[in-house]
């Protein structure tokens, strides 16, 4: 079970997820309380919190908003109650506290931040708290403070709240009514890895703007080193996005942690392929090769790039030991092998492959289509047009590789036959070929 699925099978979590909302906090000593709430005894004793007022919650508030406007901070056309989700996306201290409509979101950031003590994730039963009327013009946003209260507008405008799924609960109430999960120190950092190359959850995904991204990046978090497996995972990333250098560059910092890496070498080699550096392809191959002799991939790409340097013999000998180790997964590697034989005028050899690669798929028409060009190599011009018929009715498309081929031969042999049937049939198949 990976360690991400060990905290979604949670009971907690099994009781009924409608209407949950969670909020992660990467101490578990750390209490379920508003910015406000905090600021609000930061300058008292230390031995006791103090509850504020209604009244003294409110003028807060009000406060906040009549100075941040005599300042000029707001935007005109954001209400009071967006500028204080605004005060609050910037690090102001109010009577908010932020949840996510997503438990992965939450158990990311009860794993990031502090790495020496366990997180938690507060789960949070909106069903069991009022919530949130639309405001109309003129309402007094603090007249039901006294209760919680759940915000839950379109954030599409922020993109950190948008991005995090986020929703908030304000009020001058403490948060009582919650349930917990605990997530275990040790578990943070493969959390992080997983959400990162699973689910995409990363500081990338959920701090789309520049200031929550530097606030992640602060003093006050510890620098996170990218294990090989991650760099792996962003390489693929990038070649699958034909970003061939970015990928070359992700797997050498995966080897530089973990030389021992065969799939980061074997990647890296068909990073190379795609560039066409064929001999750096395959010297990729080779390492990949020396730390798993069972690499049956790293073969066959050697051999694509040996081919590819007209160093068809030892092509032939890379499909042959790919296909020693799989040879349920010999389809393609017989079919490079062909090629590589019919390449070196080795035509019968060139039909084995070609046979192999047919009893594996039998509607292969590339496999009947280049058998049909050895066969002609070798002027068994029956089997040859046998297989390029069978090969133009499974993909009729193959008919533009051959109107340039000199068909002479073949059509001389079919004229001299004696039986009309097969003759006929034959000129049509050759018609087929020469005009597409």
């Amino acid at each position: 079970m990976s360690v991400v699925a060990k905290y979604l099978t949670k009971p907690q979590l099994q009781s009924g997820k409608i209407g949950f909302i969670y909020r992660g906090q990467s101490n578990a000593d750390w209490g379920l309380t508003s910015t406000y709430y905090r600021r609000f005894n930061f300058s008292k004793s230390n031995d006791k919190s103090h509850n504020p007022t209604q009244k003294q919650f409110q003028d807060y508030h009000k406060d906040l908003i009549s100075d941040a406007k005599s300042y000029h901070y707001h935007k005109k056309e954001l209400n009071d109650l967006e500028l204080l989700l605004e005060l609050q996306h910037y690090g102001a201290a109010t009577g908010f506290v932020d949840f996510s409509r997503d438990f992965l979101i939450a158990l990311w950031f009860a794993s990031h931040g502090s790495q020496n003590t366990g997180g938690k994730v507060f789960l949070l039963d909106t069903n069991s708290i009022d919530k949130f009327s639309e405001l109309q013009e003129g309402e007094e946003i603090f007249a039901k403070c006294d209760k919680l209260q759940f915000v839950n507008n379109n954030f599409k405008s922020n993109n950190r709240i948008f991005s995090q799924k986020g929703v908030f609960v304000f009020g001058n109430q403490t948060i009582d009514d919650v349930k917990t999960i605990e997530i275990l120190q040790e578990d943070k950092q493969p959390i992080l890895q997983e959400l990162s190359n699973i689910f995409s959850i990363d500081e990338k995904s959920l701090f789309q703007d520049i200031h929550g991204f530097s606030m992640v990046n602060d003093a006050n978090h510890p620098i996170y080193e990218k294990t090989a497996e991650e760099y792996t995972e962003k390489g693929n990333n990038n070649y699958h996005k034909s970003e061939f250098e970015k990928a070359i560059e992700a797997y050498k910092k995966a080897i530089k942690i973990d030389p021992d890496s065969d799939g980061a070498h074997h990647n890296i080699g068909l990073a190379y392929d795609n560039l066409g550096k064929f001999e750096k392809a395959i010297e990729a191959y080779k390492k990949a090769i020396k730390i798993n002799p069972n690499n049956d991939g790293a073969y066959f790409g050697m051999g694509l790039a040996y081919y590819n340097l007209d160093k068809f013999e030892e092509a032939i000998e890379a499909h042959k030991k790919a296909i020693e180790i799989n040879p349920n997964g010999g389809l393609v590697a017989y079919h490079y092998m062909g090629l590589a034989y019919y390449m070196l005028n080795k035509f019968k050899e060139a039909i084995e492959a070609y046979k192999k690669s047919i009893e594996i798929n039998p509607n292969s028409a590339m496999a009947y289509h280049y058998m049909g060009l050895a066969y002609y190599m070798l002027n068994k011009f029956k089997e040859a047009i046998d297989a390029y018929k069978k090969a133009i009715d499974l993909n009729p498309a193959l008919i533009i590789h051959d109107k340039q081929q000199n068909w002479h031969p073949l059509e001389t042999w079919i004229n001299n036959l004696t039986d009309n049937d097969k003759k006929q049939q034959y000129l049509h198949t050759l018609k087929r070929l020469k005009n597409g």
